[in-house]
């Protein structure tokens, strides 16, 4: 778990060999954002193969978010993995789907399917 202002802002847990990671409380990954800086440092450092993030409480994302998150996924295919996105609300879906990042990153609305599709 990642920490701001004494409180969680991003925590990874794992299901099986899928490592899960998820905003504590509502989010904005903009430039500017507190939630942006610390997916990227856990990111960084992050050597698992496997990847999904929960977008659920993510109500905005901006280029800045975006570059992260083609950053995240470059990580994984370097290191022989994938990264896949869950529960993208219709606002950020709409941003995926214009930039066209959803042609390369899927992104799943039900987490169980999501993880099944790993294996």
């Amino acid at each position: 778990m990642l920490f701001g202002l004494g409180q969680p802002v991003v925590e990874k847990t794992h299901s099986d060999d899928i490592t899960v990671i998820r905003f504590t409380g509502g989010a904005q990954l903009t430039g500017a954002s507190s939630e942006l800086n610390e997916l990227g440092r856990l990111m960084q450092g992050n050597s698992e193969t496997k990847v999904l993030i929960d977008l659920s409480r993510v109500s905005r994302i901006d280029s800045a978010g975006l570059g992260l998150l083609m950053n995240c996924y470059t990580h994984a295919v370097r290191n022989a993995g994938v990264l896949k996105l869950l529960h993208p609300n219709k606002q950020v879906q709409q941003v995926l789907s214009i930039t066209r990042i959803d042609s390369v990153v899927a992104s799943f609305d039900d987490e169980d399917k999501a993880l099944e599709s790993f294996r």
